[in-house]
Parts: structure tokens; C-alpha cells; sequence
């Protein structure tokens, strides 16, 4: 079986990866990907730059990558 994005395992995967996380980084995540705001809204909320949502953001999703490929790998 592949992972699919669509299924309610993965909803379970993605959020233990979350919980697994720095708050500061799952915040960001569920922000950009579940709440919908763009790179410059939560630049602006939190009064800093694109640049540096975009470097959390990409500091977050390998986080996020670690975690998961811990719980995916198959013997």
C-alpha cells in the first residue's frame, strides 16, 4: 500500500508528526496548511518577514518529514 493523503490513517500519522513537533513549528504548519493563510498574513501577524516564515516553514516541513519517515519506513 502507498500512503495517500486521503485516508484517515494519514489523518492520524500527520497529527501524532505534529504533536510530535516544537508548538512554534506545528503552529506555523496548521496555520499555513489547515488554517489557509498565506505567507503573508502570518508574516504580518507575527510581525516579521516572508523570508523568515518561509525559512520556518521550510524548518518545520523537514521536522515534519523526519517524523513521519520514522513511522513509514517498512522493514
Amino acid at each position: 500500500d502507498r500512503f495517500s493523503a486521503d485516508t484517515p490513517d494519514s489523518a492520524v500519522i500527520v497529527g501524532w508528526g505534529l504533536a510530535q513537533l516544537r508548538r512554534p513549528h506545528a503552529a506555523l504548519l496548521e496555520a499555513f496548511y489547515f488554517d489557509g493563510h498565506s505567507v503573508a498574513d502570518i508574516a504580518a501577524a507575527g510581525a516579521t518577514s516572508e523570508r523568515a516564515i518561509e525559512g520556518r516553514l521550510r524548518r518545520a516541513r523537514a521536522g515534519l518529514r523526519r517524523k513521519l519517515a520514522r513511522v513509514m519506513r517498512r522493514d
